[in-house]
């Protein structure tokens, strides 16, 4: 699987869902926590969406205008 789908995937899933989870993206995407984690922090690093911690630990993705 092309990792470049997965971050389209991700990405639509953070569009239709602004604010969501790690485990919000992983449902939604129906990919492995490790392939998820992966291209979320391979597009934070593209600046091309953004965390935020709301609390301790618990963080939300939104994606860069």
């Amino acid at each position: 699987m092309q990792l470049l789908q997965v971050e389209r995937e991700i990405k639509d899933c953070i569009k239709q869902n602004p604010g969501c989870r790690f485990i919000d993206i992983t449902r939604g995407t129906k990919k492995s926590v490790r392939i998820v984690h992966k291209c979320i922090e391979d597009l934070i690093k593209k600046e091309e969406i953004t965390k935020k911690e709301v609390r301790s630990r618990v963080f939300r993705y939104y994606i860069n205008k």
